[in-house]
């Protein structure tokens, strides 16, 4: 099943006896898109702390 709101609510209205049940890619998909988001904004948070920036070269 796909793990989307939008589609997780119409299937609970649709069949509300279903056990719902969610395949290993959609579960690894949406568990690394959060990591991605979590290190996004961890680094947006150290780079406004950083008063300035080191040359890599």
């Amino acid at each position: 099943m796909d793990l989307s709101g939008a589609f997780n609510k119409i299937i609970r209205k649709i069949f509300h006896n279903a056990k719902q049940v969610a395949d290993k890619f959609h579960y690894v998909k949406v568990l690394r898109q959060n990591m991605t988001d979590a290190r996004v904004r961890c680094m947006k948070r150290m780079d406004r702390k950083v008063s300035g920036r080191i040359p890599l070269a």
